[in-house]
Formats: C-alpha cells, structure tokens, sequence
C-alpha cells in the first residue's frame, strides 16, 4: 500500500467525517508509526494552529477540543495531503483538488460499514 503522507510531515485535510467538516482545509502535523485498520492507514495528527478539533470519539459521538499529541487523534491517510514546495524535479505544486472516486476504496467501504459517505481523492496538479 503506498502512503500518501510519512512521519513528520506538515499535511491538510482534505476530507472527513460530515460532523467534523471543520477540518477540511486544516494543516495538521502528522507522526508516526502509522496504524492499519480494516485495511486503512491512520497517523496520529496534531493541528499546526490552536482552534479546537472536530472529531468523532470510539462511540460516535462529537468531540472537540485543542488536540495534542497526548490527545491520540488520528486520521485516514487517505484524507490528508503533505503539502510539498513547488520543485521542478517533482513538477508538483499545492494544488490541492478534490473528485469522486473512480472505484470504492478500502476507506469508503470501512466508512460505509458505519453509515458514513465514501472517501474523496485527492490529486495534485501541476
């Protein structure tokens, strides 16, 4: 499985859960090692600036707090993009653009087993 982000590495967030819409746009710091569950990676995140965090606690319910890395958040992989510089060797910028997804990934069909709407991708552009 290729991983989109690696440990140390300043990311946004591109998609969550409906209740935690907030985060998108954020830029968390991500460490590692990274987790797998039912075939999804996760890393522990913390936000980069203060504002508290949407997230959704083991029993479904809404949390929200200033998220440390004591707090043991975490977020798919798949819903965060490493911002990178814009290199001439890499041809990539900070262009962040979201799509459907042309097949259900590993991460919609975990999400779908909890009712919740299927991943976006994420494509640089150049």
């Amino acid at each position: 499985m290729k991983l989109r982000c690696k440990d140390g590495d300043i990311a946004v967030i591109t998609w969550d859960f409906p209740e935690c819409m907030e985060n998108i746009g954020r830029l968390v710091q991500v460490r590692g090692p990274v987790k797998m569950e039912e075939g999804v990676a996760y890393w522990r995140i913390q936000p980069v600036t203060p504002e508290l965090y949407a997230f959704r606690e083991l029993d479904d319910s809404l949390g929200r707090e200033h998220v440390t890395w004591s707090s043991r958040i975490n977020h798919p992989d798949g819903w965060m993009v490493p911002l990178e510089p814009d290199d001439e060797t890499t041809g990539m910028d900070e262009t962040v653009v979201l799509q459907e997804p042309a097949a259900v990934s590993a991460c919609a069909a975990s999400q779908a087993k909890r009712g919740t709407p299927a991943c976006l991708s994420v494509q640089l552009t150049s």
